[in-house]
């Protein structure tokens, strides 16, 4: 396994698509992923830690502009200290109108600590989506 660092202020962000792993820390002017327009091209991400920052109110925004490949690859979410976080999934509409069936099909484990915000973890909708789903 490779670790790279990167950093990134105003400058837009480049991952390599084939990235595994991707943990961001302490970055504060992202309200979600989806503010991370080169996720969309990642396609073997398996692991997605998020710690303090303070920005973050939702993971992913479910919304025709916030398509990411990730969500049929994703097998762990970590989220620490996330102050803001709200909701770990945002709808603009009904999910199971638009969301693909293998959406979040390979997650098994959604760690919370330090998120005192959060006010729903999961709508509805998505709860057919988490079918491999061990731990909370």
């Amino acid at each position: 396994m490779v670790r790279r660092r990167v950093q990134f202020k105003k400058r837009s962000l480049v991952l390599p698509k084939d990235l595994q792993f991707l943990q961001i820390s302490r970055c504060h002017d992202s309200r979600s992923l989806c503010d991370v327009p080169s996720l969309k091209h990642t396609s073997e991400l398996k692991r997605i830690t998020l710690i303090e920052c303070k920005g973050i109110e939702h993971v992913l925004s479910f919304s025709s502009s916030c398509t990411l490949p990730l969500l049929q690859t994703l097998k762990k979410l970590m989220l620490v200290y996330l102050n803001n976080l709200q909701v770990l999934f945002r709808k603009e509409r009904a999910i199971s109108a638009w969301v693909p069936s293998d959406t979040f099909s390979c997650l098994k484990i959604i760690h919370l600590k330090g998120c005192s915000k959060i006010k729903k973890l999961l709508p509805p909708g998505l709860l057919l989506h988490l079918r491999n789903l061990e731990e909370i």
